[in-house]
């Protein structure tokens, strides 16, 4: 994951905010894999951004890309209420 942080830096700083969501959706989707505990964060992110452009699908990917996540940790209700928005 480390390669990757750069990227959702330089969008940031560019002013690319649907470039810097996808770079942390991307960040959260690896972290995800090697079970890194940054995951949510980097897909709660995302997901927020999503939300804010108005990006319906790609809200409804962070959700569903999230949703395991607090699944995971316990979160029960909050992953269902992502499993839903995602639909």
């Amino acid at each position: 994951a480390p390669a990757a942080r750069p990227t959702a830096g330089r969008n940031a700083g560019a002013g690319n905010a649907a470039g810097e969501a996808w770079s942390r959706y991307d960040l959260g989707l690896l972290a995800r894999r090697r079970s890194d505990p940054t995951a949510a964060a980097h897909l709660r992110a995302a997901l927020d951004s999503f939300r804010l452009l108005g990006y319906r699908w790609a809200t409804a990917c962070a959700a569903c890309a999230l949703g395991p996540v607090e699944l995971v940790a316990g979160q029960v209700d909050e992953a269902t209420a992502l499993f839903d928005e995602a639909l």
